[in-house]
């Protein structure tokens, strides 16, 4: 049995491991990547399922992750830990099915499931076009949020395309997204992606910690907003709409009440922005796609 003193001591060494990349050799680098990618995945399913591990266990999961993309190899090195891994070496690093890069801060992202993948995932489980530009809009303005902080837009896309992929078959609390995470983590979605899905519901009780948790959060609600401001106007472009309008229908209890206002106003405080240069910042990143979103109006 692999159990997780093992699986942490494998996860430190590959750490440690990391800040070292740049003095491999190319092939070196990529398949140490190829390790990182396999063991920090298989920690998080192991830490969540609370039990041991076998190796079979192991060979099976390795075994999903490499019928895409990577080749099979045995890696007997002399750490004891290792001795139950394989070592995956890329054998089409360009199938769409498995993204790794490194983003602008140098850092790996090893999300398997890309922007297509994604999409494919949103159109698999959604059906109402509502639904889907709903997630267009909220990828529109956490990407842009992403590029501001420079941060990895692949992920951060993934994250917000994702995010409600689950709201027509789990239409309540607290199965979304709850039950959703453990569908997209048996299509391959990063931990990362996943928790800041479920963190996006505050009854989940999953804390927003990280920069692209607390995007999400404040880009959710705010989008859906901006998406009804916009359908009231005499073309219903998303064009005609102003950061004054909106901060009027803000205080309308009356006008789009499913729309919680206190998300909005909790979204922009945990990420320490202005209300009003938030509203800015999402009106102007869904006015960019206005035509994607269904937002453009008749004049357009």
């Amino acid at each position: 049995m692999v159990g997780l003193t093992e699986l942490e001591s494998v996860t430190s060494c590959v750490s440690s491991r990391r800040s070292n990349q740049l003095s491999y050799r190319p092939e070196e680098r990529v398949a140490h990547r190829a390790i990182v990618v396999a063991v920090y995945a298989l920690r998080g399913a192991f830490i969540k399922a609370r039990s041991a591990v076998t190796s079979s266990t192991i060979v099976q999961f390795n075994t999903r992750v490499v019928s895409s993309t990577f080749k099979l190899h045995f890696f007997r090195p002399k750490s004891a830990p290792y001795r139950a891994y394989l070592l995956l070496l890329p054998l089409a690093p360009s199938d769409p099915g498995y993204d790794i890069r490194m983003d602008s801060k140098n850092r790996m992202s090893d999300n398997p499931v890309n922007r297509e993948k994604a999409w494919q995932i949103v159109c698999e489980h959604v059906q109402s076009d509502s639904l889907r530009r709903h997630m267009l809009a909220v990828e529109a303005c956490v990407v842009a949020y992403a590029q501001k902080f420079g941060e990895d837009e692949a992920t951060w896309s993934v994250t917000a395309l994702l995010h409600d992929f689950d709201w027509e078959i789990h239409p309540s609390a607290p199965d979304h997204p709850a039950k959703g995470e453990a569908i997209l983590a048996g299509r391959g979605v990063s931990e990362e992606v996943r928790r800041a899905i479920l963190s996006h519901a505050d009854y989940s009780g999953v804390p927003r910690v990280s920069r692209l948790e607390k995007a999400l959060y404040a880009c959710d609600e705010l989008a859906g907003f901006l998406t009804a401001c916009s359908y009231v106007k005499p073309s219903r472009s998303i064009h005609e709409v102003d950061v004054k309008g909106v901060r009027k229908k803000l205080k309308d209890k009356a006008f789009a009440r499913a729309i919680n206002r206190e998300d909005i106003l909790r979204g922009a405080a945990e990420m320490e922005v202005d209300l009003d240069q938030h509203v800015e910042f999402c009106l102007r990143a869904m006015q960019a796609r206005a035509g994607e979103l269904g937002l453009a109006g008749s004049t357009a």
